[in-house]
């Protein structure tokens, strides 16, 4: 009778149900799972079902560092969530819900009053400070610039009053004077300044400058000064030297510009 009760008993339960329900009804029950079924003492396995079993995705969770310290976490503070709000958790209700209250929070104003406090932060500016000097950001701007978008913003900010005012500031500055004398003294930089004055851009501005009102007035205060004085004579004596030898008149100013490029540069050698 007994092995007839075994036997009917397996054919019913050939799909076990869930092991946490097994074992929650085997505590509510009192029912000792090593208990002999027939007598003979025989023990019942317990075998777990499929969707029982830890998955993959679990596994690989359960022995990664996250997981080891989520653990431990759990351990140390001795609070751990129930197995049936983990479970809720992980339902599609429960993923739904949370999904709800994120974007409730992401717009309410304890969130807003959480950013002010947190950019405002020691923490926050220490990390923006290291974050702005990281090869990441930089390359992230120089391609930002480079960029259809980067180059529009870039123009429309250089034309506008406060670019302007900027850049104003920056020339007038200590640091943009030292900068400009730098390049300007730089072989890239004499380079440039002579493709501009060859230019025919170069040109024409050299003679509206030349032709105002404003020019005029600085071009008399230099031939007064002493400096300009001495250069006129060192371009003339040059000029006129050349121009007795070789009646070439090009040739003459050609000597009377390196002459006084000669001295332009001797002075600015002293003035460093």
């Amino acid at each position: 009778m007994a092995g007839e009760a075994y036997s009917h008993s397996y054919s019913i339960n050939t799909d076990p149900p869930p092991l946490t329900s097994t074992l929650r009804e085997t505590a509510e029950n009192g029912f000792d799972a090593e208990a002999s079924a027939s007598g003979s003492g025989e023990s019942l396995a317990v075998v777990p079902d499929k969707a029982c079993t830890q998955s993959g995705k679990e596994k690989v969770h359960h022995e990664s560092e996250k997981g080891k310290a989520s653990r431990k976490a759990c351990g140390q503070t001795g609070k751990q969530r129930p197995l049936k709000k983990r479970t809720w958790d992980r339902s599609e209700a429960g993923k739904a819900y949370y999904r709800a209250y994120q974007k409730a929070y992401q717009k309410s104003k304890r969130r807003k009053a959480f950013l002010e406090d947190y950019e405002q932060s020691d923490k926050r500016k220490a990390s923006r400070n290291a974050y702005e000097h990281t090869e990441k950001r930089k390359a992230a701007k120089r391609a930002w610039a480079q960029s259809e978008v980067g180059k529009a913003y870039y123009r429309a900010y250089r034309q506008s009053e406060r670019g302007k005012a900027a850049r104003k500031a920056y020339r007038l500055s200590e640091k943009g004077r030292a900068v400009r004398k730098a390049y300007d003294e730089s072989e890239k930089g004499k380079a440039n300044q002579k493709n501009y004055r060859d230019s025919v851009h170069g040109k024409a501005v050299r003679q509206a400058w030349a032709n105002s009102e404003k020019g005029k007035e600085s071009k008399l205060i230099w031939r007064n000064s002493e400096r300009g004085k001495a250069y006129r004579t060192l371009y003339t004596s040059a000029y006129n030297k050349v121009f007795r030898h070789t009646g070439d008149k090009a040739q003459a100013r050609i000597a009377g510009r390196q002459a006084t490029a000669f001295m332009m540069d001797s002075n600015k050698a002293k003035n460093k």
